[in-house]
């Protein structure tokens, strides 16, 4: 099922994308492209930024990673990905290990990367 997008993509907010996301049950390749393409948009090219400096993050990581920067919970992350609460954890630590930080929250991390606001999280 593709995402519903009835308005321009230009003129989305990040809430509206939040709720597109939400009410899809699955999302296909497409709709990742669409999706990250839209976040590049709206927060200064923050995935072309995350793909240049972490090199090992694969599609499936770009993927967590949209979605905890858009502030969905770890059961709805889980949910999209069709996968188990145990194996986002487990992604959620190789996400830690793959961008090389040291810090308790890895969404923390995320949401707070190319802020102006200071993270506590250390990049090792």
């Amino acid at each position: 099922m593709a995402l519903k997008i009835e308005k321009p993509y230009d003129i989305l907010s990040e809430e509206e994308i939040k709720h597109i996301v939400y009410v899809s049950k699955a999302l296909a390749a497409n709709d990742w492209r669409i999706l990250e393409s839209i976040m590049n948009r709206l927060q200064n090219n923050f995935f072309e930024e995350i793909r240049n400096k972490y090199t090992l993050l694969t599609e499936d990581d770009i993927h967590i990673i949209l979605l905890l920067r858009i502030g969905f919970s770890h059961k709805e992350i889980s949910r999209l990905c069709g996968i188990l609460p145990a194996s986002l954890r487990k992604r959620r630590y190789r996400l830690k290990k793959k961008m090389d930080v040291e810090c308790n929250s890895i969404t923390d991390f995320i949401q707070n990367l190319y802020m102006k606001k200071e993270s506590e999280c250390n990049v090792l």
